[in-house]
C-alpha cells in the first residue's frame, strides 16, 4: 500500500546521502539526546485538531506528539544540508 507522501520520500535525500566518502563513515552528531524529540518532515507533519501534541492524529503520527514542531526539519536538518551542498 502506497502512502500519499511516498513520492516525496523518493525525491528527498537524507543528509547521509549527500555527503562524500564511504557510506559507513558518514555521520551526523547532535547534542540533543531526546530534548528535541522526533524530526518529522513538514509534508508529513500532522497534529490532532482537538488535542495537538497530546493526542495522535489519525493514521501513523505518533512522532508528532514528541516533536518540537513542523519547522524542525528545515531548521535543524536544512542547515547542514545546505552546508554540505554548498561546497
Amino acid at each position: 500500500m502506497r502512502r500519499p507522501f511516498d513520492d516525496q520520500l523518493a525525491r528527498r535525500a537524507y543528509l547521509k546521502d549527500v555527503m562524500d566518502g564511504a557510506p559507513e563513515h558518514r555521520m551526523v552528531f547532535g547534542l540533543t539526546l531526546d530534548f528535541l524529540g522526533y524530526i518529522v518532515p513538514r509534508y508529513n507533519f500532522q497534529l490532532d485538531p482537538d488535542a495537538p501534541y497530546f493526542a495522535e492524529a489519525p493514521g501513523n503520527h505518533y512522532e508528532e506528539t514528541n516533536s518540537i514542531g513542523p519547522r524542525a526539519d528545515p531548521e535543524i536538518v536544512g542547515t547542514p544540508r545546505r552546508l554540505i551542498q554548498a561546497r
